[in-house]
């Protein structure tokens, strides 16, 4: 983990009124997700996730790379984090590199 920061990459906020995306449980996507609004991903995601705020929770997760202002990890995910404010919940598992400028790591998150 760093907090090495890289803000030029960071996305811009969402703008006032902006609606959430939600992938269910079901839903396993492969590929890239850009969103100008907050994205919860509660299946699969292979692939990358940028938008202002992304959640993963604790029935999804993602391989591949996450770039947000605010990233709440409930869930896993496995590979690159990128954003300003990282929150690990508890019973979260992240693997790879975290860049952050503000990160909470909860009890029991690995």
């Amino acid at each position: 983990m760093n907090s090495d920061l890289n803000t030029a990459n960071w996305p811009d906020p969402a703008p006032a009124g902006a609606r959430r995306s939600v992938l269910a449980e079901d839903l396993h996507l492969d590929g890239l997700i850009t969103s100008t609004g907050p994205v919860d991903v509660s299946g699969k995601v292979v692939g990358s996730i940028s938008a202002p705020e992304v959640l993963i929770a604790q029935s999804g997760s993602l391989e591949g790379e996450a770039l947000a202002l605010k990233l709440t990890v409930l869930g896993t995910v496995t590979g690159t984090m990128s954003a300003r404010s990282v929150t690990l919940a508890e019973g979260a598992k992240a693997e790879g590199d975290i860049t952050y400028q503000q990160i909470s790591i909860e009890l029991n998150a690995e």
